[in-house]
Parts: C-alpha cells; structure tokens; sequence
C-alpha cells in the first residue's frame, strides 16, 4: 500500500533548477535514504513532502489517516517552551485520542437502549482505539522516557527552556519529539549529526523496529547501510531522482557500474558517429574523382558513371539517415564531477607552541559552571579531539581556544604569528546576503592585510594617516583579490561557477559547510579549530577533506563525533 507519493515533481527557486519531475512513491516497510551533492535538492524535497514548501509544479499524494514526523536539519522549537511543554506540543494529536476515546466510552454507556446510535458509536470507537493503539498511545509515558534515555536526555531537568540547552541538545529534543509521536512516516534529515555512539546506536535499533516508514537524509555511510534498505539519488545535473535497491555500498556498486557502461555507451556511439562522417565524406570524394572517359567510349561511361553515382548517393543519404538518427538521440558526454582538490595554504610557525590554555574555567549568564580548571599545551604539529558528553561545553570551549569568547577565568596563550582557522558549528553568516564569491574573497582580503600590516609592523605613523592608508589599501586589495578569488574558489571545484552569486542566506546546510571549508583552505591558518568538521558534508568531499588534514603540517583541534 502506497502510503506517500510524489508525481512529476519540480521545484525551481527563481531561474535555478532544483528539482525536475521526481516521481516515486513509498510503502510500510520502505527504508530509504536521500543521496546526492550539496545543494542537490536532498532538503528541499523532504520539505516537500513534510508539508513545509510547496512544488512549482506536480503533486504530493499523502494516504488518509497517514501522519508524519519531521526532523528538518536546522532544528528551531518555536516560542520559549520548556523541554515538558514541547514534548506535551510533539504528542497533543495522541492526548486528544485518548480524551476522545474515554468521551466515546462514556457516550456508550449511555446509549445502551438505542442499537442503532451504539453501533455507530462503536464503530467510531474501535477505528480511533486501533489508531491510538497503531501510535503507541498506552504507552505513551514509558515510549517518552525510553527515547530521551536512549537520546542522551534523560538527565536535564524538563522543566528547562529549550533556549538554555545546547545547540545539539536542542537538535537531539527536536528528534526525540518526532519520535515519540510514532508517526506512520518519519522523515529525517541529518538526525545523526549530534549523537554520540552510543545514541547513534540506539537510533539504528530504534528505526530497525520502527513499523512505519522512513526518509533520510545523512551523510552518515555507516548508518545508511544499516538502516536504509533503498537509496533515492538526487542527480545535480539533471536534477532528477533515481531509486536504488539495497544499502549505500550496494547503491556504490551499482553506481560504479552504471558510470562504466554509460562511459562505453558513449564511446562506442561517439567512434559511429566518426565512422559514419568519415563513409559521407568518403563517398563525396569517390563521386568528385571518377576519371574522365575516354573520346571512343563516352557512352559507355555516362552509363556507367549514373549507376555509380546513384549508389554512391543511396549509400550516402542512408549514412546521413543514420546519421540524424543516432545525434537525435546521442548518448551524452558523461559529466565530470566535482573533484575537490583539498590543499591547504600554511604559513609556518616559528613557535614550539600552537596555544596553551591555563586555568580555563567557564560559566553561563545562569550561574551554571559549564567546565572549570582546564589546561593544556599544543604543540604546533599536534592535533587534539575533545570528546565529551552533548551539553558538556565541547563548542564553548572551542570558541574560547579560537578567540571567539573570552574565559570566564584563566589564560588562553597563542604566540605571535599564530593564525587561526575557525570552522564553527552553526550555519550562521554575519551578513547573509553577501555572496559565495564576496565572502571567499573577504577572507582573501583578511589575509592580504596581515601580510601588509606585518611587513609595516616596525614602521610609524601618525593615526590619522595610518587610518588613511588602511582604508585606501583595504579598497584597492578588495578589487585586485577579486579575480583570485574567482580563480581560486573555481581550483577548489567545491562550488561552480554559476553559484558564486549565491546569497549566503539561501545555501544549503551543505553548501554552508563547502564555503567554510573553502575559507578555511585559502586561510593561510597554522592552527585550525574545527566543530564537527564533517558534518553536511558529501561523501567525497568529506574525503578528500580527511586526507587534506591528515597531511596538515600545523596543529589541530577538533570536536567531531564521526
């Protein structure tokens, strides 16, 4: 039974093509997991189907009675609920089920001596019981703390805002509501991006006993093997989707496969093609290079020479026939995909020592100390993961090694000629309309004026003209570092040309990711700190950005749970 479908579906946004006539449809038991480039349409199509954003053209069939549970990727609970208060939102239709059965129950009773009106009730009664029970309505209380529990949630205090949790915590709650409204279909995207192993774990088992149906969207490889039993591939040149049977590594396969005879197909069309050119173009010289007759045998030849120019021409309308044919239907030329070329400028550091954090202690606006006592000293080739529990101040404490915020006590040391490269968490940009290409080039501009504020570091100046110059040579770098951001942004083959006019504001969580990454590149860093780095991020650019750090000469500190 198809309980969801989508028919012809395209979705464009302006002149730039998402989505072009998605067709498939989805059944209890289907477990299928969205694959495909940033910025492929993976997010926008399950928004679609959530309900959330409508299709510029075709349709989206929902089955009657079917719900659904959303996890969008960017998780933002409304209003300043607290943790009770949304969960109590998550799991309203069940409550009103219930308050609706006993209503039934009640009415029941009193209709005992009116048959007709108590079958009719009846009736009503046992088609919303076998929904409320479908649900997990009875145990409802017991399904609430089993999945905070197995989320990592169990321990916070229901009564706190949602505002005061974490950014993964929040993220971990928005799942756990979804989850506990036991929908017929969950749609999913990225809900592996906050979990730790073992929460990681607890989801897979979660959803293999799930009865309903399941979308995702992860870049999780593990995960989709284990728990996707059909991949949809979202094309990012046709914009198409395609569906796969199996888990990830059998889609690889069968991908893998299809590039092969694709590239034969064309080959092989490509050399009929320069074969029949050649037969056309052959024929015509045959024709043009007859030798004149003979005076005694003119005759003769004129004969000869018709018959030889009415098969030659038969021979030639048949190759152009072929000919029209075969390019009415060519087999196009296999599209070379991004590779993404990860090298990452360094400027080397003449200190022993990346940072050292002494002391280092934080506490939030509440009162509440998030971690105290830290110390630490990182060699300028090391690299150091912070692990830790969701909510125990891994990103805070980044943040504080970055520079980004300042400890609460103690001393964070970075020497001179330390340069910092900051991939934060969130998706956030300080001006979100500026461009892909203005904000590349930004960083290109931060770097070009370090390097003229070094080679002036020993010269002086009044103030008024030092402010003069700065803003004098801010202006010419920020035209002449145009061109190179193109030049360079393009060698990346992180984003094409046609979507350096992108607004920050409108890229994808993928696509945020990318432009980070692309910053973090041309940076010049010798100290990168990096928030769950490959988070968002598509199978091979994630990668090719592995082997990029594992070859990084400076020093590293990350939070990751990959």
């Amino acid at each position: 039974m198809s309980i969801l479908s989508i028919e012809q579906g395209s979705k464009s946004f302006g002149e730039r093509v998402v989505l072009e006539s998605v067709s498939f449809s989805l059944a209890y038991g289907d477990r299928v997991g969205f694959v495909g480039a940033n910025g492929a349409g993976k997010s926008t199509l399950l928004k679609i189907l959530a309900g959330d954003m409508e299709l510029s053209l075709g349709t989206v069939l929902l089955a009657p009675s079917i719900t659904l549970g959303y996890l969008p990727q960017a998780f933002e609970p409304k209003g300043n609920l607290t943790i009770t208060a949304l969960l109590e939102d998550a799991t309203k239709e069940i409550q009103e089920m219930h308050v609706t059965i006993n209503r039934l129950m009640d009415l029941m009773t009193k209709l005992s001596d009116d048959s007709h009106a108590l079958e009719r009730v009846l009736s009503e009664y046992g088609d919303l019981q076998a929904r409320f029970e479908h649900r997990g309505g009875y145990d409802l209380p017991h399904r609430v703390d089993a999945v905070l529990q197995g989320l990592g949630l169990a321990s916070i205090d229901r009564e706190r805002p949602v505002s005061s949790l974490s950014g993964g915590e929040q993220v971990r709650l928005g799942l756990a509501a979804v989850l506990i409204q036991s929908p017929d279909l969950l749609l999913l995207d990225e809900p592996t991006n906050h979990l730790d192993r073992k929460a990681l774990e607890w989801l897979e088992q979660y959803l293999a006993a799930f009865s309903g149906a399941v979308m995702v969207v992860s870049h999780d490889r593990l995960f989709l093997n284990i728990v996707v039993n059909q991949i949809i591939e979202i094309d990012e040149y046709s914009h198409r989707a395609k569906r796969y049977s199996g888990n990830y590594d059998m889609y690889q396969r069968q991908k893998a496969l299809e590039r092969v005879q694709w590239e034969e197909r064309y080959t092989m069309q490509q050399a009929q093609i320069q074969e029949l050119k050649q037969r056309i173009q052959s024929a015509h010289q045959h024709v043009g290079h007859n030798r004149p007759p003979k005076d005694n045998n003119k005759m003769a030849y004129k004969g000869h020479h018709a018959k030889v120019e009415r098969a030659v021409g038969r021979n030639i309308q048949s190759a152009e026939v072929e000919l029209v044919r075969i390019q009415a239907n060519a087999v196009p030329r296999p599209p070379k995909p991004l590779c993404f070329d990860a090298n990452f400028e360094w400027v080397a550091s003449h200190h022993a020592v990346a940072v050292t954090c002494s002391e280092v202690s934080y506490v939030l606006p509440n009162g509440r100390h998030l971690f105290e006592g830290i110390g630490f000293t990182l060699g300028r080739s090391e690299r150091m993961l912070i692990v830790g529990p969701n909510g125990a101040g891994k990103t805070t404490l980044l943040n504080v090694v970055a520079g980004v915020r300042p400890p609460s006590t103690g001393m964070v040391l970075r020497p001179a000629g330390t340069r910092i490269g900051y991939v934060p968490q969130d998706l956030h940009w300080p001006d979100p309309v500026r461009t892909v290409l203005e904000e590349f080039r930004r960083e290109l501009v931060e770097k070009s004026q370090r390097r003229s504020t070094e080679q002036r570091h020993h010269q002086t100046a009044s103030s008024v003209n030092g402010y003069e110059e700065s803003t004098q040579e801010r202006s010419r770098v920020y035209e002449e570092c145009r061109e190179a951001a193109i030049a360079q942004l393009l060698s990346y083959e992180l984003f094409r040309y046609e979507e350096f006019d992108l607004p920050c504001a409108a890229l994808s969580p993928g696509q945020h990711r990318k432009l980070r990454i692309a910053k973090l590149l041309a940076s010049g860093a010798n100290l990168l700190v990096l928030d769950e780095p490959t988070n968002h991020l598509s199978f091979a650019i994630l990668e090719e950005f592995e082997r990029a750090l594992t070859v990084f000469p400076g020093a590293i500190v990350a939070v990751s749970h990959d």
